[in-house]
């Protein structure tokens, strides 16, 4: 079974990884930021993932229009969608969620929870970190 984990910020991305053991050969990340709407379709459209574990963002407008879109890709493709509050996959995961953290220390903890988890992904960065923790937290969820 294949999991996808996006975040579908600004600096969003997708994680693709399978539901059994996650291994560097095994292990996709695409960042959205160089991506045209139809390279994101066809980045999904080609790893055809099980299950997508989605963001649910509220307050920024771009935001939510980018995670419709996503989200309509997904049912387009008759991939099944859940929706995760980054409240969720935080406390699953052990990250810490204090309102008073910056968006940079809230990244790089992040990172840091997928630096610890999978060491060997050397394609992880404080960009697309949240989208890796969001398919562990789908990963751990699947089961």
């Amino acid at each position: 079974m294949m999991i996808m984990g996006i975040d579908p910020g600004v600096k969003g991305a997708f994680c693709a990884m399978p539901q059994s053991s996650p291994e560097i050969h095994n292990v996709i990340i695409t960042e959205f930021k160089n991506l045209t709407d139809n390279e994101i379709i066809l980045a999904i459209k080609e790893i055809m993932p099980d299950v997508v574990y989605l963001e649910s963002v509220f307050r920024v407008d771009k935001l939510v229009a980018h995670r419709g879109f996503l989200r309509g890709v997904c049912i387009t493709f008759n991939i099944p969608v859940h929706d995760v509050r980054p409240q969720e996959w935080k406390s699953e995961l052990k990250i810490p969620q204090m309102k008073s953290l910056s968006n940079a220390q809230r990244r790089k903890d992040e990172l840091n929870c997928v630096n610890n988890l999978y060491p060997f992904l050397e394609d992880a960065n404080r960009d697309n970190a949240a989208s890796v923790c969001i398919a562990e937290y789908g990963r751990r969820k699947a089961k």
